[in-house]
């Protein structure tokens, strides 16, 4: 036994757990395993841990709070279910989703108590977004977001953002559409096995509650 290292340990119970990336370098199979692990630990030993993560779905799925920091700017903190639903920057919807959410330039158009939204080869009413923006406004020029799992695909007839179809990415469970819209990119979700052809032409269309605006310069939350 004499020849031996002498080894020391030192075992205490900590006040916080900081975990910075701790998953990064595993695969997904594993990541996927460890991840729930960690939360189960979490929850047994009734600690605070702060977890850093690059990965949007580990911050949605691990944490009960979510602040979103970006160039050492802290842009939301919250429950990660109404950061999701409810981001205050432009940053946060874009970071949090897969795919994050879509954005297009528009103004707003008001004629008395009517109001719509023009934007690069669309125009759509937008019946009550006055009263939501409850003085709020102080540039007409807005960025308007929609997650791609709120827009419904419509019959280029019907009411809408008219768009045209360039890629379909078939992720197994859904399939992501790429519109092309005056130039822009929007995203939507469909369901697997759809039956869409590039250069098909539809309108895109969305329920009002999940309509997000957004200040064009400072991309800022207003509504």
């Amino acid at each position: 036994m004499s020849g031996l290292p002498r080894l020391k340990a030192l075992v205490r119970r900590p006040d916080l757990f900081l975990l910075d990336e701790p998953l990064a370098n595993l695969d997904a199979l594993i990541r996927l395993n460890i991840r729930s692990e960690l939360k189960r630990l979490q929850m047994d030993l009734r600690e605070t841990f702060v977890y850093t993560t690059h990965d949007h779905t580990e911050a949605l799925s691990t944490g009960d709070r979510l602040a979103v920091i970006h160039e050492g700017v802290i842009h939301q903190v919250g429950p990660p279910q109404a950061v999701y639903h409810r981001p205050k920057t432009r940053y946060v919807g874009e970071f949090l989703g897969s795919p994050g959410m879509n954005f297009l330039p528009c103004t707003l158009k008001t004629e008395g108590p009517s109001a719509r939204l023009e934007g690069p080869g669309f125009q759509m009413n937008v019946p009550g977004v006055q009263n939501s923006l409850n003085g709020r406004l102080k540039d007409p020029e807005l960025l308007m977001g929609v997650r791609a799992e709120h827009l419904r695909i419509e019959p280029p007839s019907a009411e809408g953002i008219p768009a045209e179809l360039s890629i379909l990415e078939p992720l197994g469970a859904e399939t992501i559409l790429y519109y092309q819209v005056g130039g822009e990119v929007v995203r939507a979700l469909s369901p697997p096995g759809t039956q869409r052809k590039p250069g098909e032409r539809a309108c895109l269309a969305f329920a009002p509650e999940h309509l997000h605006l957004f200040d064009r310069k400072t991309e800022e939350r207003i509504n």
